[in-house]
């Protein structure tokens, strides 16, 4: 749910600022400079925010000290403990808030409505694609955490899943199936997810040689890799080809299942 503080910052967005290669750190940082709080304790805490989103970024939380915020701060250790009682609650607050913000990326309105049912399941992939490369610190700092604090995970969790049973609502009333249960659809959805949840991990968070070095060979741009995992979400969903493919790789997955077709004997 998004906090109080979080709609009212989300009033004063700058434009640009839901745009999903933005960092949170910068987006949270030009809200405070055009929404500054009225009173000065509230300032303060929102800057030990914003440092806390900086330290966390760099450091990640295992390494995360106090005294790292307050450096970047520029306030005492004392101060820090007047609004918050350790790195945890701290901590907490804010990747709460950039979970709200990743998923209100996705949860917008489609800027093109009238895109065909892959073009728009590739703008989502694309958004979802483009905002971990540009926030791969702060992922890492949201599985760390969720390792580290229970709550966390069960939060993180079940923001998750809110989001992939929107998905399949979209989804369902984009196909005009409103009354189609959504048991199976759901569970499918949870399924493509992971699969890219899995990949941008590998790919961003991690930094996975192997498959680092495989993306950048044959799918360089987030466009091109949005439409490679959405062809797999077509077909997982669908059962058939998309469109046809615009970039090269997603290409060889079509021809590849050119090759299957010939192979079984079928039309």
């Amino acid at each position: 749910m998004v906090t109080r503080v979080m709609r009212a910052a989300l009033e004063a967005r700058p434009a640009g600022a839901d745009a999903p290669g933005v960092r949170f750190l910068d987006v949270l940082a030009e809200r405070q400079r055009r929404a500054p709080a009225p009173r000065k304790g509230e300032r303060t805490r929102n800057r030990l925010k914003l440092a806390a989103v900086h330290a966390l970024e760099q450091r990640g939380y295992l390494q995360l000290r106090v005294t790292d915020i307050c450096r970047r701060a520029r306030v005492s250790d004392a101060v820090f403990y007047v609004y918050f009682e350790n790195k945890v609650q701290i901590t907490v607050e804010v990747l709460s808030e950039f979970l709200d913000h990743t998923f209100e990326l996705g949860e917008s309105p489609d800027p093109k409505p009238r895109r065909s049912l892959f073009e728009a399941l590739e703008h989502a992939n694309l958004r979802w694609i483009s905002a971990v490369r540009a926030n791969a610190g702060l992922t890492r700092c949201l599985l760390q955490f969720a390792d580290q604090v229970p709550e966390f995970r069960e939060l993180s969790s079940r923001r998750n899943h809110q989001w992939y049973l929107h998905v399949t609502r979209r989804l369902l009333a984009r196909l005009g199936a409103r009354d189609f249960d959504e048991s199976a659809p759901l569970l499918a959805v949870h399924v493509l997810g992971g699969m890219i949840d899995e990949l941008c991990s590998k790919v961003f968070v991690s930094r996975e040689p192997h498959v680092v070095a495989l993306v950048d060979s044959i799918v360089p741009t987030d466009a091109a890799l949005a439409e490679f995992v959405s062809i797999l979400w077509y077909r997982g969903l669908f059962g058939r080809e998309p469109i046809e493919a615009r970039h090269p790789a997603g290409r060889a997955l079509q021809r590849l299942a050119d090759l299957r077709s010939a192979e079984s004997g079928q039309p």
